[in-house]
């Protein structure tokens, strides 16, 4: 299945640490942007991209006076269709209120035919 899906965050807000059921690219579009994974952190600014596995926890921080938005592209498995890909790896982290919005663009099964 193919997902893409614009993210806004606003000023500060966050995405607690979580994983995702598949890989995909990010591509931060506007405001800036704090990506920790494998216990290192690095800084977007509009125009940057990056590599998530799915598998590996991440925690994203926005800009602290400015909003943010990117937009994700995924594979993910057909299961998923209509459904959220994420996973918290802190339970507690579930039920807290979540600042991001999102608007999905693409959630459509992909199919390639006359492979071997």
């Amino acid at each position: 299945m193919f997902v893409t899906i614009l993210f806004n965050v606003p000023p500060g807000g966050c995405a607690y640490t979580h994983v995702h059921q598949g890989p995909g690219i990010r591509c931060l579009i506007e405001g800036g942007l704090r990506i920790d994974t494998h216990g290192r952190s690095t800084s977007y600014g509009p125009g940057g991209a990056w590599y998530e596995t799915g598998s590996d926890p991440v925690f994203a921080q926005g800009s602290a006076d400015k909003p943010s938005r990117f937009i994700r592209v995924m594979i993910l498995p057909r299961a998923l269709i209509g459904q959220s890909s994420i996973r918290y790896v802190n339970e507690a982290d579930k039920a807290k209120p979540k600042s991001q919005s999102y608007k999905i663009y693409a959630d459509a099964p992909i199919e390639f035919t006359g492979w071997k």
